[in-house]
């Protein structure tokens, strides 16, 4: 029925890949639609052979929820063009495909599908679900940021395009992930064409602390060390093609603390100069944000971005601890977590038995479990992924909460 949750399509998808067999007539539902009501002589390119009624369930278990959502569909059916073909569907470039992404159709409509059995084609209308509402947390006055950004770094860069058109819109990236990913998180927001206001960009300068404990570091020596932060931070600015950042970063905190004051200063210029809404730090501890505090601030830090996760929240060399978490809403400072999943953890948090069981408890995925275990803290999350179905399943994980008990049972993983 139309307004259900999950659309009409995918559900009849759903239906014929697990029963094989044909629905009743939709009619009624459908009738009024250009190639409903019976007859269905007006869909005469749809293929109407057998075949189709694996192929659609296979499109709606692969690709559910992107159905009608373009790029990001068509990238989804990109990804497993192998599997598709197996089930079914001879080419991408066959209606049934082309219509499931929102490719064309009589009247604006998108998909219509075959009733195995009968000549009845009922078109179906573009997906009529709303595009995710995502919360906010505000970190600075005027200045609300997306509980949940997607990330990418030079060896796996994210689809940002796909996360923008699915509902997204927080981007994370840093000068240190590569000036390729700086470009491409820029074009995708250039080719969004959403107002540049409806967007939140994160960007992060580069300070290495004593020990070159990343790649990163040697790199960034190479490149960049004899530029102030101020002028890293302006470079940044131009490869992202903006005017300005809504969060500008410290990575990490420098060799000394009196080059990271000092480098903070810099931060500080940049968003007095309006180039950056907010700005803020990555990576530092509880001590270290107090020493930061001690030598006097002109512009607090807005956030603080540190490795956090279900089973990651107890090493505190790098802020992924709760003391420092404590420390931060002391100092009114916004929590955010990279690696959210557990990648940093030592445990494989996506299959963790406790994890499983509240997930199944749900009906919803172990890493939508496990961002939510951190967005229902008002802890700010940054997740990365290529893949359009993850994405749409990160950004629809605001659609349940957690019980008191659950949260606990997770956190002492």
């Amino acid at each position: 029925a139309s307004g259900a949750g999950v659309s009409m399509l995918d559900s009849l998808a759903a239906w014929f890949f697990e029963t094989g067999g044909a629905p009743a007539r939709l009619a009624d539902d459908c009738g009024e639609l250009p190639c409903g009501g019976g007859g269905g002589g007006s869909c005469p390119h749809l293929p109407q052979d057998p075949l189709s009624r694996a192929c659609v369930g296979r499109l709606a278990e692969l690709c559910h929820g992107l159905r009608g959502r373009g790029d990001a569909c068509d990238a989804c059916l990109e990804s497993h063009v192998h599997d598709l073909e197996a089930h079914g569907c001879p080419s991408r470039g066959r209606p049934l495909l082309r219509w499931y992404c929102g490719g064309g159709g009589a009247g604006g409509h998108h998909v219509c599908d075959v009733r195995i059995g009968t000549n009845d084609v009922a078109l179906l209308p573009p997906p009529s679900e709303a595009l995710p509402r995502i919360p906010t947390v505000t970190i600075a006055p005027g200045v609300e940021m997306p509980l949940i950004n997607l990330g990418g770094v030079h060896s796996h860069p994210s689809n940002y395009s796909a996360w923008l058109q699915l509902g997204g819109r927080g981007l994370d990236t840093a000068m240190m992930y590569g000036d390729d990913v700086q470009v491409q998180v820029g074009d995708a927001v250039a080719a969004s064409g959403l107002p540049r206001e409806e967007l939140f960009l994160t960007s992060k300068v580069p300070c290495c602390p004593a020990e070159s404990f990343t790649s990163w570091c040697v790199w960034y020596d190479k490149e960049y060390k004899d530029l102030d932060a101020y002028t890293r931070s302006e470079i940044d600015a131009r490869l992202l093609g903006v005017a300005r950042v809504d969060l500008l970063l410290l990575h990490w905190p420098c060799a000394t603390m009196e080059e990271t004051v000092a480098t903070y200063r810099s931060l500080e210029r940049f968003a007095l100069d309006g180039k950056a809404s907010a700005i803020g730090i990555s990576n530092f501890n509880a001590s270290a944000i107090d020493a930061l505090f001690a030598a006097g601030l002109t512009v607090p830090p807005a956030v603080n971005q540190v490795g956090f996760s279900i089973g990651g929240h107890s090493e505190s060399r790098l802020g992924r601890d709760l003391d420092t978490l404590r420390k931060c809403r002391e100092k009114g400072i916004a929590f955010s977590a990279y690696s959210p999943l557990g990648g940093l953890s030592g445990v494989d948090v996506l299959h963790h038995p406790r994890v499983l069981k509240v997930a199944a408890a749900h009906n919803r995925s172990a890493a939508q479990v496990a961002l939510r275990w951190v967005t229902q803290q008002g802890v700010v999350a940054v997740s990365a992924s290529s893949n359009p179905a993850h994405l749409a399943s990160d950004l629809g994980s605001f659609s349940f909460n957690l019980t008191g008990a659950e949260m606990k049972a997770l956190a002492e993983i």
